[in-house]
């Protein structure tokens, strides 16, 4: 016999509400966090690069948004309100003094609250028919201690340059999104 049960209240023996759990119904979240921040001056550079540690904004013209608190900015510096993987992904935009010349963006992680950083990823682009390229980097980011996970990124060339900026729309920008737990 098959039939259907309806019920209006479920409780515990102690007469309290139970959790998802509690009925072995497992919840999965969407996404937690996901934010974009772009440069909105110019760098100029010299042969090698800068990083880059001022000028940067949460994108905030009429289209745009975040979800959460959304990542922390600080003299370019970027941490994270929760733990969990991230996925990084940091692009570059570029005018070089002269065609044929490569640009280069990299992405360090400091798990350490910022005495050591190590290199996790880097794009890389040459410009053989003009001045402006742009190129991408990503990385997926375990943060187990928001206090000490942070990011910074560094981009140039080997030529003079100015990494590219724009107020109004994304140039050379950072997003951050908050995949789920780490495993």
């Amino acid at each position: 016999m098959t039939g259907i049960l309806k019920v209006d209240t479920i409780q515990k023996n102690d007469g309290s509400t139970p959790t998802a759990a509690d009925l072995g119904i497992t919840v999965t979240e969407g996404i937690k966090h996901a934010d974009l921040w772009r440069l909105n001056s110019n760098i100029s550079f010299g042969a090698g690069g800068e990083y880059l540690l001022s000028g940067w904004e949460r994108a905030d013209d009429a289209s745009s948004g975040y979800v959460g608190s959304g990542i922390n900015e600080s003299s370019g510096i970027f941490t994270f309100p929760e733990t969990g993987i991230w996925h990084i992904l940091y692009h570059l935009t570029c005018y070089t003094n002269t065609t044929g010349k490569y640009i280069s963006n990299v992405m360090y992680v400091s798990v350490d609250g910022g005495s050591s950083f190590d290199i996790v990823a880097t794009g890389e682009t040459q410009n053989s028919t003009g001045n402006y390229e742009s190129c991408s980097c990503e990385a997926f980011v375990k943060v187990s201690d928001i206090s000490q996970t942070q990011v910074k990124l560094f981009g140039g060339g080997n030529d003079s340059g100015t990494i590219r900026s724009r107020t109004d729309w994304n140039y050379t920008y950072i997003t951050c999104i908050r995949l789920g737990d780490a495993a």
